[in-house]
Parts: C-alpha cells; sequence; structure tokens
C-alpha cells in the first residue's frame, strides 16, 4: 500500500509544482479533474488524503495545493491483517472467518 501512497504524493507534488510553472495548469475545475483521475489511478490510496486547493479572490486561479494524510479506518493502510481470505487453499487448514473446510 505504501507504493500506492508514495505514487499519489507523487502526483500531487507534480500538480503543485505546475502551479508555479508558466504554462502548468491552474484552473480550479481542470485541476480537480486531474486529481481524481490520479485518485482512480492510485488503487485506494487516495481515499486517505484530503486535497484541498487554494484560488485567489475571483476563485479563477489556483494558488496552492495542499494535502494532508487522514488514514481511513478498517482499510488494508490502517490494519493491513484485519482482510483475510474467507477461505482457504490448504486442506484441513481452518480459515480464520469460521468456515469449515
Amino acid at each position: 500500500m505504501t507504493r500506492f501512497c508514495t505514487r499519489f504524493e507523487a502526483g500531487l507534488t507534480k500538480l503543485a509544482n505546475g502551479l508555479t510553472t508558466a504554462r502548468g495548469e491552474k484552473r480550479p475545475d481542470h485541476l480537480q479533474e486531474r486529481i481524481g483521475r490520479l485518485k482512480a489511478a492510485s488503487r485506494g490510496a487516495g481515499q486517505h488524503y484530503t486535497v484541498t486547493l487554494e484560488t485567489d479572490a475571483a476563485g479563477k486561479v489556483v494558488t496552492a495545493l495542499r494535502w494532508e494524510k487522514t488514514p481511513v479506518p478498517g482499510t488494508m493502510l490502517t490494519d493491513p491483517g484485519s482482510i483475510v481470505c474467507a477461505a482457504t487453499s490448504c486442506p484441513g487448514m481452518p480459515s480464520r472467518c469460521g468456515v469449515p473446510t
């Protein structure tokens, strides 16, 4: 899960660095779309981040992109051992869910 988080953070850093370049995307609606695509491509790591866009007074240009990692409880990031298979492939080995084999 950490490699997806690092990839997601790298994508957010790339978007934030684009705000300072002359040809970088600065429109809020386009940046929201790119953040959504990044969340979809990061295989669930995006749900653990709160991303905020700060705009100018008119609301037409993004001035800053900030994110904070807020882990969601009960997911693979916070509880990696709690997600188990319902049945095992080993004969005679009981599963953790209480289903007899």
